[in-house]
C-alpha cells in the first residue's frame, strides 16, 4: 500500500518542481498494482493548496485552478481513503 500525501497529489495537477517525477512514480505504482491510498485530511489540504496558489501566491490562473480542482476530485474518487485515526493505528 502506498499512501500519497497532499504535496504529492497537488504535483499531479499543477506544474511545479517534482511534478514529472510524481507522475512517473504514480504510473509505476499503478502498473505494479500497488494499492493507492491517502489520508482523509488530504482532501482539505489539496483544495486549500490550490486555492492559495490562485488567490495568494497568484501563480495559478483561476481557470487553471478550476481545472486542477476538477481533475483532483475525479482522482480523489478513485483513491482508497483512510482516516487519520486509522493511519495512526497502523
Amino acid at each position: 500500500m502506498m499512501i500519497l500525501d497532499a504535496s504529492f497529489i497537488v504535483k499531479l495537477f499543477v506544474e511545479e518542481p517534482g511534478s514529472e517525477l510524481a507522475e512517473n512514480h504514480l504510473d509505476e505504482l499503478l502498473r505494479s498494482g500497488e494499492e493507492i491510498t491517502t489520508v482523509d485530511i488530504a482532501l482539505t489540504e489539496c483544495l486549500n493548496a490550490l486555492r492559495k496558489r490562485a488567490k495568494i501566491v497568484r501563480d495559478l490562473e483561476e481557470k487553471d485552478r478550476r481545472e486542477a480542482v476538477s481533475g483532483f476530485l475525479s482522482f480523489w474518487s478513485h483513491l482508497e481513503i483512510i482516516s487519520r485515526e486509522g493511519y495512526r493505528e497502523n
